[in-house]
């Protein structure tokens, strides 16, 4: 498809003539309301029980234990087992109606089915050779740590103590917000693939932007406005990371690759929880911020710029086994 042709539009019916994807996105997309719902009503309440910004970050540092747990041994098991199988498994645990009519995945070669079977070291012994893996898993690391305890930990104390909103305002405020995450997730799907990194530099410097602002903002106005850019910029970062880690992965170690870089979100974040609410409660919460924003923006630019002239490079791996490669990538 000709590259001035593609538009959002036309990739979105691309992406959703595909009826497995269709279903588990529609599937996601009512579970993910369903848990951010429940994590802003949780915090909020933490405010009525607390001004300490460091106690809802051990709420969220709580959360975030089984995901450290079962994360890595997830997956192993969806690189050596039927992925099908295993969301059937999980879910029936959840609800008993679960995301039934994806079809088993097809059978590879000898090759990738022995090693699918390996262990979780084969994973992490791969981030670590594709450097520009490990740079963009790293990159995710220091958005968790910087960024998103600031959008969703501290937001509750932000808009209920500096801004004097109630609860009401508060979830306009995160709503708002999420304008800027759907137009950023959504207009990936029509980003070049020689603009990505060009974008991701825009998309660090953007957030990095919007905590300042929100460390001076006073009315609701600028502070809506700023945590859409934040969650503009981190949505367009951490959706195009992912991808380009997906793509380089072979498809034997997917699974693994995959649990090594979620926990870079879900690992740290409880940890992250912890960290930012602490220096909120010691400096105050406008100092925290636009510490933050400096740190972030200290940390993930020499991670960017360091990795940006390797993203494209084919891994040795994935040449031999991968069902990706750059010349069989759309040149979009």
């Amino acid at each position: 498809m000709d590259e001035q042709s593609y538009s959002v539009p036309t990739a979105l019916r691309s992406v959703l003539s595909h009826g497995q994807f269709t279903r588990y996105m529609a599937g996601e997309a009512v579970s993910m309301t369903g848990t951010w719902m429940q994590v802003m009503a949780q915090n909020w309440v933490m405010t009525t029980l607390t001004a300490s910004a460091a106690m809802l970050g051990l709420v969220n540092f709580a959360a975030g234990l089984p995901m450290i747990a079962l994360s890595m041994v997830g997956g192993s098991l969806a690189d050596r087992y039927d992925r099908r199988n295993i969301l059937l498994t999980t879910q029936v645990v959840q609800i008993a109606l679960a995301l039934v009519t994806l079809r088993p995945r097809d059978q590879g070669s000898a090759e990738e089915e022995a090693r699918r079977r390996g262990g979780i070291k084969e994973g992490l012994a791969y981030v670590r050779a594709d450097k520009p893996t490990l740079g963009l898993i790293a990159l995710m690391a220091a958005t968790t740590v910087f960024v998103f305890p600031a959008m969703v930990v501290m937001l509750p104390l932000y808009a209920k103590n500096l801004l004097q909103l109630g609860p009401d305002r508060m979830g306009l405020l995160m709503g708002i917000s999420s304008i800027g995450s759907f137009t950023g997730s959504v207009s990936l799907l029509a980003v070049p693939r020689r603009r990505r990194c060009g974008l991701m530099l825009a998309a660090v410097i953007a957030a990095a932007a919007a905590l300042t602002s929100l460390s001076q903002a006073q009315r609701f106005p600028v502070a809506a406005v700023s945590l859409v850019v934040l969650s503009l910029g981190v949505s367009t970062l951490i959706g195009l990371a992912n991808t380009i880690v997906q793509e380089r992965a072979p498809s034997p170690l997917r699974g693994r690759v995959s649990a090594i870089a979620g926990l870079s979100f879900f690992g740290l974040m409880p940890f992250a929880s912890l960290g930012i609410t602490s220096v909120a409660d010691w400096l105050g919460m406008r100092t925290a911020l636009l510490a933050a924003a400096v740190l972030y923006l200290g940390t993930a630019l020499p991670v960017l710029i360091g990795s940006r002239r390797r993203i494209y490079e084919v891994p040795p791996m994935m040449a031999k086994t991968g069902p990706l490669s750059v010349t069989s990538l759309p040149s979009r």
